[in-house]
């Protein structure tokens, strides 16, 4: 009897442990399914999102490909109007700087030597008075000043170096007057004069600018077979045109759009896949 109770109880035990078992595959099975079908769901909702991103930010026409254009600055070349030494460099290669800021500073030690002595005699000597007051007028000469708003490209002196008159001291590059330069077949001019309001785009800076048509003249193709135009435009905003490069590569599109967030479609999905993937901005 002893023995038939406990296999009773065996047995009820292996039949608990099935039945646990059975609900532990069964709650197993449909997490799984349930997790397949959140992820399905997740995956599906992001591609339509992605599509409608797409269509609306639309400052690219996907059927027309962009022009490969580049930043033409004024180079400005400064040249001393005096003889003299080279006593300071007052800025550096890739500085910024400001209309009327002092970007050399000339000395002349004879004259300055002169204006010492006849200070000394001005008081009591007319003759040396107004020599003083002609050699205090020439002072400014030796002050090479910025006379625009710009980038200083090159500098072409060294402290202590001595110049003779009309010697190129340094190059800058103007803020404003910024064109935007490049080369064209007949079939994309006709398109440019199709579509006279057009964009640009900067990778650098991944910014869309309003850009301006300017004027156009012929080139003549390498092989004479085919004729080109060179076409230029300008910033609408002449302020914006400081940011960029002398050479730097711009993209130049049609305008057809009026969405006023003007990023590329490629980097707004990418931002998107980052954002909500990869877990970062």
């Amino acid at each position: 009897m002893h023995m038939i109770m406990t296999r009773l109880v065996l047995v009820s035990v292996n039949l608990l442990f099935l039945k646990n078992r059975m609900t532990f595959l069964e709650t197993l099975r449909k997490n799984f399914l349930n997790g397949l079908y959140f992820t399905f769901v997740f995956v599906a909702a992001l591609a339509i999102a992605t599509q409608a991103l797409a269509r609306r930010v639309n400052t690219y026409e996907a059927t027309k490909k962009p022009l490969f254009f580049s930043v033409e600055k004024e180079r400005v070349v400064l040249a001393n109007s005096v003889t003299g030494r080279v006593d300071s460099v007052a800025v550096v290669t890739g500085q910024h700087v400001r209309k009327g800021d002092l970007l050399v500073q000339l000395a002349d030690d004879s004259m300055e030597g002169r204006i010492q002595s006849l200070k000394l005699l001005a008081d009591e000597n007319l003759s040396a008075k107004t020599e003083l007051a002609l050699l205090e007028a020439k002072l400014p000469d030796y002050r090479i000043l910025a006379p625009r708003d710009g980038i200083v490209y090159q500098i072409q002196v060294a402290e202590g170096s001595y110049l003779s008159m009309n010697s190129p001291v340094l190059i800058l590059f103007a803020d404003n007057n910024v064109k935007i330069v490049g080369t064209v077949n007949q079939a994309q001019y006709a398109e440019i004069q199709t579509n006279k309001d057009m964009d640009v785009y900067s990778s650098r800076f991944e910014q869309v600018y309003k850009i301006s048509f300017e004027g156009v003249g012929r080139v003549q193709s390498s092989n004479g077979s085919e004729e080109r135009y060179e076409v230029k435009f300008h910033f609408s905003d002449s302020n914006e045109g400081a940011a960029f490069i002398d050479g730097e590569g711009l993209e130049v599109i049609a305008k057809n759009s009026s969405d006023e967030e003007a990023i590329r479609p490629s980097t707004r999905v990418k931002n998107l896949w980052n954002k909500l993937i990869l877990g970062h901005d």
